[in-house]
């Protein structure tokens, strides 16, 4: 379970989920610059998204400021997936199986002999026992 979590929140921190300074002002730019062309041809309802849009993009620029890279120094995403999911889980799997192959429970071997022996043979079946 530690491995899956480690590995989602540590891909989570380098993936595209976090915001990337340059990349939000290059898109609040292109939606600033796209706008007059958009106004011409918008309806009324077109019109509020538009400017609603516009003034998104305005407050993004202002937010980023001068800032380059996302709060973990990276200016673009290493990991590219958005769902780091696609790859924790399956290491947190390998690292349960991995783990119960190489730590066994003595305890449990110990008492194989017994259970296969009951298992195969109708032992003691009957019999109820104290837990």
């Amino acid at each position: 379970m530690l491995v899956g979590t480690i590995a989602a929140v540590g891909l989570t921190l380098v993936s595209p989920n976090l915001t990337y300074p340059i990349a939000a002002r290059a898109a609040a730019h292109k939606v600033i610059d796209e706008a007059p062309g958009k106004r011409a041809a918008a309806t009324t309802a077109e019109l509020a998204a538009l400017d609603k849009a516009v003034a998104k993009a305005r407050a993004d620029l202002d937010k980023w400021g001068t800032q380059n890279t996302s709060f973990m120094g990276l200016e673009k995403p290493l990991f590219k997936l958005k769902n780091p999911g696609l790859v924790s889980i399956p290491l947190g799997f390998l690292a349960v199986i991995l783990g119960s192959l190489l730590y066994r429970d003595k305890r449990a071997e110990e008492m194989w002999n017994e259970v296969y022996a009951r298992q195969n043979t109708g032992l003691l079946v009957s019999k109820s026992t104290a837990h």
